[in-house]
């Protein structure tokens, strides 16, 4: 079930290897006799089937019960509407022998519950789609009642992770891992939005108002523990078996980037044998020997051991050591997934026994995937050494404050977390004489835990909180300095935030930690020169006290108030150069403007300078793109690849401004000359062809090392970089055939236990387009090694060609190298490395335009092969005269709407218009359009006489359809154009008979019928709302702003929301209603005009994209009463797409109501 490494699939005779178990499922008590530990160590069964099926995550209520969430679902979830068969039961150790003898079911009816957090008279739990609180309102111990506190959460593209491991800190915040592949868009009641994709850590209210971010990254993190400093850890089953979690920090995710700081360093980097790592917990309590305590320990499901690590401190940096494991089985069967220390200072595990555990290196519907079987164990210690025995403990949730109080001094960390929680939960004010008094106690949890429950309460005062951060015991200035982190922002005073900084020179470096993460999230200049200090002081000494510095001072650049004052603060030169790294990562304007104020002092370091330029090219303000232009042409570095990060964005920037320099305009020639040089010189390069049947792509070749069978190190062009689903068709340059033809091969056809489908080959084509040589890809990561006999073919012309057609998410990738050929080789820039530095030369030349020199793109269109690259300077190339009739189409090179030999035709077209018949490009090109794109033809042809007139005659010959004609605002474009001979046909057109207002109406009616019965799907609406509206509409933040913003539309209601979609020009807010001009050339344009003054305006179209046109070529001008929005959104979805955008939409309230009024643009 959990995320394997790909090699773990090995040999069958070694059982812990296999994938699929080769052994018969045990008993339980045989099970147990697998079973080895250290001495004085003893495992019992707690609880096992058919008391309990899969268990996948377990949590201790206040009573000392275990509640599990067990299923029979995975790996296929429910499908959403139908109960599923999984549930969450409460068990019950009730006679106190240590095995669990009443079983109770909670709750029935779920779908793949994982991460549980019993609270508030039930429990907070995940279940496909949604993370509900589930009350038990009349104490059966049955929930009665299920409510959303956030949702829905990703879940399609995985099941294997989801969201797991729910612990709640000392905070009250309620943590959990977000697991492998799934995407979440999910927001609390507050409106704040977080945005998580694949392995993420977040935290959130329990009364579902608010969800907020806490790490980033990981692949699919399965597990998390709390230490007493309340730091927080992660199993990540793929990358390491342990993190340490700084909030805001970076963590490796699969080849995702970091965030300019680089990841946070990792505690580890040995692995325990397998990287299937699933559950962690660190044991506080002094029930084990002394050299066990404070260690982690980890489950390991594919090596069937519990791994132990105990841990070195280097400051607040920690790094885990390997010991021996706490638990080895000879049973392959056991699944140690979660782990919870319990409040009787035992381990409990919970064991998914299964003959299979991969989530992909198996099928999912494999037979022998196990549904019935699983276990819970209770790990002791009965030896010498411990200092108290395991014993029950009392009920906390019957407990007075009295009892709670004393509680928290108990050395066992769960005890003490349950007590603060009661206390805060259940007794709350009531309770804060008691705490005044405990956080006076002579012992240091205690005073610690009372603080936390007066800060949870409000309670806390300010001289309290400092006597406590000048406390003589570490653990409790750690917890004083992270209870002022939670303080809001605006209710930050100027003492609390010299607290803060006093903190960090305190001696203890976990306290100097907490208080640089307290700065971090209340950003203040003051605060800037303080951070720096700490920085450079213990830069290489403790690397995640310095991580979380450098996270701080990101924060700091991110707020738009003190980056700005930083700019203006003398600084040394190393200071200037720290700040300039965390400037860079910041990715923000203001950084950007950081760096061009000191760039003095940066361009003196060479290789920063450059990464500085790069930063600062991609998110300089327009305030400094004049200080930015005069750095660029003075100090631009000489390599091809950083000119072009640098000049292309401040190209495009300057011609969507409509200024281009003339020194920008002189220095981005000479580059272009050069990288035409480069193109020549490489003409014979290998070449990339996407598949047919897709819109053309990025090539996913490119280079990474492959062991051969020697153990060597090969370096293969292959096609995993670029994601196992990217296919396409590699194919060589032209070269003549040796006698013999020897090279490497790695790679997969689909899974190991599924036939083989060949679609994963290397084969030789002759000139004449025979296939004489051709091997499939050999189902391993060993570079095989392959040689063809070619003697019949020697002397002639052929060329090698290596073909992925495998869109499998696994095992879909092949790879080549090592060719023993003079005459072929690899080439030395990968196909995607050279994809991507065309794609920024082709973006440059057509931002130039007409600037740029010496016919430039009309060469570069003819010489470069890849359409969607061909597609930008296509698009240059109409702008005007003759060729801007083939505008519509040039924007559509490379889409995979057509052959790709109707892309090789309007390249040409394109570059000699004089020679082509307009109307017969369009007659072959519309037999490809659908309704949609017909419609969105039908409104770019409009836009010109020319147009207008060759739209009439598609129509008329059926080459396009008549009903696009009952558009009314193509109507008033058509009208508006004067031109005797179009209007004469546009005449004979019976409008009135196209007129689609009635059947609107009808359909407004069916849809407000059918979102009665709809269960629309929030994150797809979303995703709707992405993909059709948010080019011109913005919610929470996201989006343009060039119609109405629509937080809060629900308000409306739905059918206010229905109609304002289906019939958007029947209610249009003045501020909203298009203008249409036409312009001296004849162009008809339709839009809203922004930006208005008396040399130009700014217009923007339907698709949000703006246009700055000159007043004096303005012809005539007329205001229309119509909305910018097409009123054929229901054609544009499907009816269950339209149903979730209108779901989505209704749900977006606020307590004001719109500024705008009106829904009236896409």
């Amino acid at each position: 079930m959990w995320l394997l490494v790909l090699s773990a699939y090995a040999l069958a005779e070694d059982p812990f290897q296999s994938n699929v178990r080769p052994t018969d499922p045990l008993t339980a008590a045989a099970e147990q006799a697998s079973f080895t530990l250290p001495s004085g160590f003893r495992i019992d069964l707690f609880a096992a089937e058919p008391q309990i099926a899969k268990p996948l995550n377990m949590a201790f209520d206040a009573s000392g019960r275990l509640w599990v969430t067990e299923t029979l679902e995975y790996p296929y979830p429910a499908p959403i509407g139908q109960p599923g068969r999984d549930s969450i039961k409460i068990l019950e150790d009730t006679d106190g022998d240590g095995r669990a003898d009443k079983t109770t079911v909670f709750a029935d009816g779920l779908n793949i519950p994982i991460g549980l957090y019993p609270f508030a008279g039930g429990c907070v739990v995940y279940s496909i789609p949604n993370i509900y609180l589930l009350r038990d309102v009349d104490g059966d111990d049955v929930a009665d009642e299920r409510t959303v506190l956030f949702g829905p959460m990703g879940y399609d593209r995985d099941t294997h992770g989801m969201n797991n491991s729910f612990r709640r800190g000392f905070d009250g915040w309620l943590y959990a891992c977000h697991g492998f592949s799934n995407v979440t868009s999910v927001a609390g009641a507050d409106g704040h939005r977080v945005e998580m994709t694949s392995g993420n850590t977040y935290r959130m209210r329990l009364d579902g108002q608010r969800v907020e971010h806490f790490t980033h990254g990981q692949v699919n993190p399965f597990g998390m523990a709390l230490d007493p400093l309340g730091n927080l850890f992660t199993a990540d089953c793929h990358s390491k078996p342990i993190y340490q979690l700084l909030r805001g920090g970076f963590y490796p995710s699969f080849g995702r980037p970091d965030d300019g700081l680089g990841f946070v360093p990792p505690m580890m980097d040995h692995l325990h044998g397998s990287t299937a790592i699933a559950g962690v917990i660190r044991y506080d309590d002094n029930r084990f020997p002394a050299e066990y305590r404070g260690n982690f320990f980890s489950g390991n499901v594919m090596t069937s051991r519990i791994n132990r690590n105990r841990l070195e401190y280097h400051g607040s940096t920690i790094q885990a050591i390997a010991c021996d494991d706490l638990v080895q089985s000879t049973d392959p069967w056991f699944r140690p997934v979660d782990l919870q220390l319990g409040p009787d200072g035992a381990l409990y595990v919970a064991d998914f026994y299964n003959k299979i555990i991969g989530h992909y290196e198996v099928p999912l519907e494999h037979p022998g995937r196990d549904r019935h079987r699983g276990r819970i164990w209770r790990i002791t210690y009965t030896g010498e050494g411990a200092d108290r025995a395991h014993q029950p403990t009392p009920d906390l949730a019957a407990a007075d404050v009295s009892a709670l109080i004393d509680s928290m001094a108990d050395p066992n960390l769960t005890t003490r977390l349950l007590a603060t929680h009661q206390l805060v939960d259940r007794i709350g004010a009531a309770a804060q004489d008691a705490l005044r008094d405990a956080v006076q106690s002579d012992v240091s949890t205690t005073r610690a835990h009372a603080a936390w429950c007066l800060a949870r309460l409000g309670l806390l005062n300010f001289a309290e909180l400092q006597r406590l951060a000048e406390d003589p015991n570490q653990l409790v200035r750690v917890h004083a300095l992270r209870i002022l982190s939670e303080v809001a922002l605006i209710d930050w005073t100027d003492a609390q935030r010299q607290l803060a900084i006093d903190g960090l020179r305190d001696p203890d470096a976990f306290v100097a930690r907490a208080a640089a993460d307290a700065l971090g999230r209340h950003p203040h200049l003051e605060s800037v020169s303080p951070l720096l200090s700490l920085w450079k002081r213990i830069r290489n000494a403790d690397s995640h006290l310095a991580m979380t510095a450098r996270i701080a001072l990101r924060e700091h650049f991110r707020d738009p108030a003190v980056a700005a004052a930083l700019t203006s603060v003398e600084l040394e030169n190393i200071e200037i150069l720290l700040l300039a790294e965390i400037a860079i990562a910041s990715r923000s304007p203001q950084g950007a403007d950081f760096l061009l104020a000191h760039w003095p002092t940066i361009r003196l370091e060479q290789e920063f300078a450059r990464q500085a330029l790069v930063n600062a090219s991609q998110y300089a303000s327009p305030a400094t793109m004049a200080t930015l232009i005069k750095v660029v042409t003075a100090d631009l570095p000489q390599d091809l690849s950083t000119q072009l990060q640098v000049l292309l964005p401040i190209t495009q920037g300057a011609a969507v401004r409509g200024e281009i320099p003339v020194g920008l305009t002189q220095t981005a020639n000479q580059l272009l000359e050069r990288l035409e040089a480069e193109i020549d010189e490489n003409s014979s390069a290998w070449s990339f062809a996407s598949p047919p049947d897709q819109a053309a792509t990025a090539p996913p070749w490119d280079f990474e090392t492959r062991m051969d069978e020697a153990g060597e190190p090969q370096r293969m062009l292959s096609s995993l970089p670029g994601g196992e689903q990217q296919t396409g068709r590699l194919s060589g340059p032209p070269f003549e055939l040796p006698e013999t033809l020897s090279f490497r091969v790695a790679g997969h056809n689909r899974f190991p236990r599924e036939p083989a489908q060949g679609d994963n080959y290397v084969q030789l084509r002759l000139a004449s387009g025979e296939v004489v040589a051709k091997v499939d890809a050999p189902r391993s990561d060993v570079a095989t090694r392959v040689t063809w006999d070619l003697q019949p073919y020697a002397g002639q012309r052929g060329r090698l060609e290596v073909v992925d057609q495998d869109r499998g998410g696994s095992y879909a990738w092949i790879a080549l190298g090592d060719l023993d050929s003079p005459d072929t080789q690899l080439p030395e820039t990968s196909p995607a490395a050279r994809f991507v530095a065309l794609a920024a030369f082709t973006e440059l030349a057509a931002a130039l335009g007409d600037k740029a020199g010496g016919n430039v793109i009309r060469r570069l269109i003819q010489k470069i092969e890849e359409p969607q690259l061909q597609r930008p300077l296509a698009i240059q190339l109409t702008t005007r005269g003759a060729t801007l009739i083939y505008r519509p189409l040039a924007e559509r090179i490379g889409a995979g709407i057509w052959p790709a030999s109707i892309d090789v035709r309007l390249v040409g077209v394109v570059c000699n218009p004089e020679t082509a018949d307009a109307l017969a490009v369009y007659r072959q090109a519309a037999t490809y359009f659908d309704f949609a794109s017909s419609q969105q033809l039908a409104d770019e042809l409009g836009s010109t006489v020319v147009g207008a007139k060759l739209l009439l005659q598609l129509v008329d010959e059926g080459k396009l359809p008549a009903a696009l004609l009952a558009d009314v605002s193509l109507q008033e474009k058509l009208r508006l154009h004067a031109d005797d001979t179009l209007q004469a046909l546009v005449e004979k057109v019976d409008i009135g008979s196209l007129t689609a207002d009635t059947a609107r109406q009808a359909l407004l009616a069916q849809r407000i019928a059918g979102m009665q019965q709809s269960t629309g799907d929030l994150a797809k609406g979303a995703a709707m709302f992405k993909k059709h509206c948010a080019a011109c509409h913005q919610i929470s933040g996201e989006g343009a702003l060039v119609g109405p913003q629509l937080d809060g539309i629900g308000n409306r209601g739905v059918e206010r929301v229905l109609e304002d979609v289906l019939l958007p020009n029947r209610n249009v807010d003045q501020a909203f209603r298009t203008s249409i001009l036409r312009l001296v050339s004849g162009e008809v344009l339709t839009g809203l005009v922004r930006n208005e003054n008396t040399e130009k305006l700014t217009l923007v179209d339907s698709r949000g994209q703006e246009r700055i046109i000159a007043v004096d070529e303005i012809e005539e001008r007329r205001s229309s009463r119509l909305s910018l929005m097409p009123d054929n959104v229901a054609d544009a979805l499907q009816e269950s797409e339209f149903y979730d955008l209108a779901t989505y939409l209704s749900s977006q309230r606020t307590d004001s109501s719109l500024e705008h009024g009106t829904l009236s643009t896409p």
